[in-house]
């Protein structure tokens, strides 16, 4: 994918968004630098702020066989990516709703997320229930605590049978606005009796 060698034995990691603080990406860029050790391969696409732009443009530089970077907004491209990535990484420092979890859920893609707002009340982590996990997830705004959950993630894909549970539970995961209608249907119901 973007000039990467197809690896399938080998996770790749997606983001799609703006690179600001917001989204975490002061958390990010050390973190994989810190996790290049391990066999993965992450693909970005967004824009922001140029410190990050040019952050990640030298990470895919130096590591041409790991690491692509698109800098823009394409939405075809932000489809593709959340289809083919393993993972999908969203270390936000705060992040009120969040929707492209939503959307790597369905996709497949198991979210790597930073239990803080929509994306903690939308993922279910690998390590507060194994059986019904949709995702993982890691609580302090700390560069250790993203490599920790980038590289649970990583030993998780080397465990097949647990990785693709976990894919499973996510994309039956339903957040439509058709069950959350019925559950408000539900609530009026109980209140008028």
């Amino acid at each position: 994918m973007l000039g990467l060698p197809c690896e399938p034995n080998v996770p790749l990691l997606g983001l799609v968004g703006r690179l600001v603080d917001q989204k975490g990406m002061d958390l990010l860029l050390p973190a994989l630098h810190a996790t290049l050790d391990r066999r993965f391969q992450f693909v970005l696409l967004g824009s922001g702020m140029p410190f990050y732009q040019e952050g990640f443009k030298r990470l895919a530089r130096d590591y041409p066989d790991q690491v692509a970077v698109t800098i823009g907004y394409d939405n075809s491209l932000a489809h593709k990516i959340e289809a083919a990535s393993d993972f999908f990484v969203m270390p936000s420092k705060f992040e009120p709703c969040g929707l492209n979890q939503l959307y790597s859920l369905k996709y497949g893609s198991v979210p790597i997320v930073r239990a803080v707002g929509g994306l903690d009340d939308s993922i279910i982590g690998l390590s507060e229930s194994a059986n019904v996990a949709t995702g993982i997830k890691f609580n302090d705004y700390a560069v250790t605590a993203l490599e920790a959950a980038l590289n649970e993630a990583f030993d998780l894909f080397e465990d097949q049978e647990s990785y693709k549970k976990i894919r499973k539970n996510g994309m039956l995961k339903d957040f439509s606005w058709e069950r959350t209608s019925l559950e408000y249907l539900d609530l009026y119901d109980s209140l008028l009796q």
